[in-house]
């Protein structure tokens, strides 16, 4: 089975008087952007890919040697006030099924709610669903293998913020 889960985060900062977005895109280490340290680690099979322009550079699932779970974690100094995702290629397939989690400030969030009708432009076939446990999967028996959305939107004070792959 295929892995490739592809991430695009965007964030704003708290006590901003016209919220802007800074698009994050460094896949390791620490950066300061717009006066927030952002430090992003991974674990597992993660890698770095142009698949996609609406999600590059983040690729969970694979590496192109090797396929398995991952996750990447962004960590915010000082804390955000919200962020946005953009989450494609959930594969779903006869051998198997990918979900994927979030955890924010080290607690799983339960997604209950995206726009629907936000398809990550070109780059999948069918908007994803939410899982009973609030994750992001493919639609069973559907004939699509690909799935994923867009702008799923996170508030709250942001530490940190983890996308799991195979949960």
């Amino acid at each position: 089975m295929k892995h490739i889960l592809v991430l695009y985060l965007l964030f704003f900062k708290i006590l901003t008087v016209a919220q802007c977005s800074n698009r994050v895109s460094h896949i390791s280490k620490t950066f300061l952007i717009n006066n927030v340290w952002v430090n992003v680690s991974s674990i597992g099979i993660v890698g770095e890919s142009n698949y996609c322009s609406a999600v590059k550079p983040y690729w969970i699932g694979s590496n192109g040697k090797k396929e398995g779970p991952g996750e990447y974690t962004f960590s915010f100094s000082p804390p955000i006030s919200s962020l946005s995702l953009n989450i494609i290629a959930i594969d779903n397939s006869a051998t198997g099924e990918e979900e994927v989690e979030i955890l924010l400030n080290s607690n799983k969030v339960k997604l209950g709610f995206f726009a629907p009708n936000q398809n990550v432009g070109k780059c999948i076939d069918e908007l994803a669903v939410l899982t009973e446990e609030g994750n992001l999967s493919g639609k069973r028996n559907s004939p699509s293998i690909s799935f994923g959305a867009k702008n799923i939107r996170i508030e709250g004070i942001i530490k940190e913020i983890t996308v799991r792959q195979d949960v």
